[in-house]
């Protein structure tokens, strides 16, 4: 079967679950984000102790499920906590510097158990403070959830994003821009995916915020932050010289092979409504 047909069917399958667990909220999106963090960390370390990369398992998947945790307990106080934002803002500018360098060795470089809580822990556990934001507004007859709002919109960004990357990137692309992180990345398909991405973002974030210049960069954020969630996913994969993290979804590989650019676009989709329009 085609591959683009096996991804159709995979997302045609999960996105009404998503969807319907974002919307009932509470511990129903928390065991979903904590399924999604586990299990991506668990593939991680698989692929990760196959390549001879040891680490204590048990250990660093109660740091994943502590941080899933922590967030919900966080949930809906009205502040970005501190604790959270350090380690973000530590690990972005280390894993932009390894994918900018194309640092294969960056397993090296940084403990995998740090490495996994961070990345896999802290990072994906941003979806339940986005999805706990307290708040309710009227729009087209009912009332609507302010967490399960902005889930739908980060859902939107991300997935405008990559498919705009994927459908871009097959028909017409060609300049390569990340050729040892990421061979099949083209110009070309980055600006498609930007494109569809803060496209979607904006229609969508126009219905409850009308400042139009703190939406656009708040999508346009988003957006890039999934871009590059998808290429640190591909840096990792070089580093471990493995094609995909999984094969439980056709067509996609892994979870972390599906879920890789909304775990980076969480915590910067969490920040940017946080400080624009909160």
């Amino acid at each position: 079967m085609n591959a683009l047909y096996k991804r159709l069917l995979t997302a045609f399958a999960g996105i009404p679950l998503l969807l319907y667990l974002a919307n009932k909220g509470h511990w129903f999106f928390f065991a979903l984000t904590l399924f999604i963090a586990l299990v991506s960390a668990g593939e991680f370390l698989a692929a990760c102790q196959g390549r001879g990369v040891r680490t204590n398992v048990a250990l660093v998947l109660c740091g994943v499920a502590a941080a899933s945790l922590f967030a919900k307990m966080c949930a809906g106080k009205g502040q970005i906590p501190l604790a959270a934002l350090l380690p973000v803002s530590l690990w972005l500018l280390f894993s932009i510097f390894c994918v900018l360098r194309a640092d294969v060795n960056i397993l090296h470089r940084v403990p995998v158990k740090v490495l996994t809580i961070i990345y896999l822990g802290i990072l994906p556990a941003h979806l339940i403070l986005l999805r706990d934001l307290i708040g309710s507004f009227q729009l087209l007859g009912r009332e609507w959830d302010l967490g399960f709002f902005m889930i739908i919109w980060l859902y939107l960004v991300v997935w405008g994003t990559d498919t705009g990357a994927y459908v871009i990137g097959t028909l017409i692309g060609k300049r390569r821009i990340f050729p040892v992180v990421s061979p099949n990345k083209s110009l070309e398909g980055l600006l498609g995916g930007l494109s569809l991405g803060v496209l979607l973002g904006m229609a969508c974030g126009s219905l409850l915020f009308h400042d139009w210049l703190k939406l656009l960069v708040s999508a346009l954020i988003t957006s890039l932050a999934a871009v590059y969630g998808d290429l640190f996913a591909s840096l990792l994969k070089r580093a471990l010289s493995i094609k995909d993290f999984g094969e439980v979804l056709p067509g996609h590989g892994g979870i972390l092979d599906r879920f890789d650019s909304l775990i980076m676009a969480a915590p910067a989709a969490y920040i940017c409504i946080r400080l624009f329009f909160r």
